[in-house]
C-alpha cells in the first residue's frame, strides 16, 4: 500500500524530494503489553532513509534494520489510540478555559457597552450649555467657613 502511495505522488509530480507517508494504525494499547509499551509516534528507519536520524546512525556505524523507509520515501508511524486518555484530559482543560475565556468576553463586551453609554451622555451633556457649568478658576474660588459642630 505504501509503494503503491509513493508511486502515485511519484506521478503527480513530486520527485525533488522524499515522500512523506504518515502510516496510522489503530493499535489498541489495552489489547497486549507488546502493544501498551509501543510509542505513540515512530519514525520507520531504512537502510537508505535521508532522514538526519537515518544518516546519523549510518555514520556511527550503527545502520538502521528496517526497510520502511528509503531514499524515495520517508514513513512515520501514529498510534492515536496509545494516548487517547492524555488526549481527552488535554480537550477537557482546554474546553474549561474556553468557557472561562467566554465568560469574560461577555463580561468585557458588557463593560464596554457601558462605557460608551457614559461616554454618550457625557457628550450630550456637554454640547447642551444649559447643564454644564464652568470651572471655577483657584484664584476665583469661594470662601469655605469650617463646620462649628457646637464646641
Amino acid at each position: 500500500m505504501i509503494t503503491a502511495l509513493v508511486a502515485e505522488s511519484r506521478a503527480a509530480g513530486v520527485i525533488d524530494r522524499p515522500v512523506r507517508v504518515l502510516n496510522i494504525m489503530g493499535h489498541r494499547a489495552q489489547e497486549s503489553r507488546e502493544r501498551s509499551n509501543k510509542p505513540p509516534f515512530v519514525h520507520e528507519p531504512g537502510r537508505t532513509c535521508l532522514c538526519p536520524d537515518c544518516h546519523r546512525a549510518r555514520s556511527q556505524g550503527c545502520p538502521p534494520r528496517g526497510s520502511v523507509s528509503n531514499s524515495r520515501r520517508h514513513v512515520d508511524t501514529w498510534l492515536p489510540t496509545q494516548r487517547v486518555e492524555h488526549l481527552e484530559n488535554r480537550v477537557a482543560v482546554e474546553e474549561q478555559r474556553n468557557a472561562e475565556l467566554a465568560a469574560f468576553r461577555v463580561q468585557a463586551v458588557s463593560r464596554l457597552a457601558a462605557q460608551y453609554d457614559e461616554i454618550t451622555r457625557l457628550r450630550g451633556a456637554l454640547s447642551s450649555s444649559s447643564t454644564v457649568r464652568g470651572f471655577v478658576k483657584p484664584n476665583e474660588a469661594a470662601v469655605v467657613w469650617p463646620c462649628n459642630d457646637g464646641t
